[in-house]
């Protein structure tokens, strides 16, 4: 069933899709997703290797509410990945 997708997805239209071995593990934007074989889609968080985590520091010229609101983000948007 794969390989017939990866042909039919090819023959429509005008692009030419680069399609990845089947696998249980995908990384998506800054989350894992890997199918259990209970059927089950499991999730974690993730950061790639070059990531360098550059953030604002607290002195720069910015507004206070700059750095607060990015704390505060960044917290609300890591609480909403592991729900």
């Amino acid at each position: 069933a794969w390989t017939r997708f990866n042909t039919a997805v090819n023959a429509w239209g005008s692009l030419t899709w680069i399609v990845s071995p089947l696998t249980t593990q995908v990384n998506f934007l800054d989350v894992t997703f890997v199918t259990l074989k209970a059927g089950y889609i499991d999730y974690d968080l993730y950061a790639k290797d070059l990531n360098l985590y550059l953030y604002l520091p607290p002195h720069s010229a910015h507004p206070p509410g700059v750095l607060k609101g990015m704390v505060y983000g960044m917290f609300f948007h890591f609480l909403k990945l592991i729900k």
